[in-house]
């Protein structure tokens, strides 16, 4: 349960980060980012529900390093 609040303490952290730093460069033009693919990147203080909410307009998972299960589990994961 720790983990789960310090995951989304840090990606809520990195949410207000991306809002201001795109508020005040005044960005107009869409944003894309790429996150971690394993776990939606939670474990690195990412979130993607947050990302969008902060103003990210596309978020392309990063899927590498992954066996054929690996893959597979991941794709689940974010399909989910």
């Amino acid at each position: 349960m720790l983990q789960h609040q310090w995951d989304w303490w840090r990606a809520h952290k990195v949410a207000q980060v991306v809002k201001g730093l795109l508020e005040e460069a005044r960005i107009s033009k869409p944003v894309w980012v790429f996150s971690l693919g394993w776990k939606q990147g939670h474990q690195h203080g990412q979130d993607p529900r947050m990302l969008i909410d902060a103003g990210i307009s596309f978020n392309a998972p990063m899927f590498y390093e992954a066996d054929q299960q690996q893959f597979a589990a991941m794709l689940e994961d974010w399909q989910r």
